[in-house]
């Protein structure tokens, strides 16, 4: 999984698994019991349609209070994901 998560937040788009294309990140290990042919094929009604007044209608998103870098949170979430976080780790990101 940390892979997956490390080639597609590669900084420099030409080198991030998805650049030349979907099929990419489809062929990556973590997909390989996914027959994707099957999956694309299955139409399933989502749970939830939200109904947007304008391309930019962000009312369906709570406001957000705090800004946290997207590199703190992978960097908790890998941390946890290999068991190498401890429980003041896992207390700091919930507190987010």
């Amino acid at each position: 999984m940390r892979d997956l998560i490390t080639k597609l937040l590669e900084k420099d788009p030409t080198k991030r698994l998805g650049y030349n294309g979907a099929d990419e990140i489809q062929k990556h290990p973590a997909f390989a019991n996914i027959k994707w042919d099957e999956e694309l094929m299955i139409k399933k009604t989502p749970p939830f349609v939200p109904i947007l007044t304008k391309p930019n209608d962000l009312r369906y998103f709570d406001k957000v209070r705090n800004f946290l870098s997207l590199e703190i949170l992978i960097f908790f979430l890998l941390e946890f994901l290999e068991g190498n976080s401890s429980r003041n780790t896992i207390s700091q990101l919930k507190s987010l």
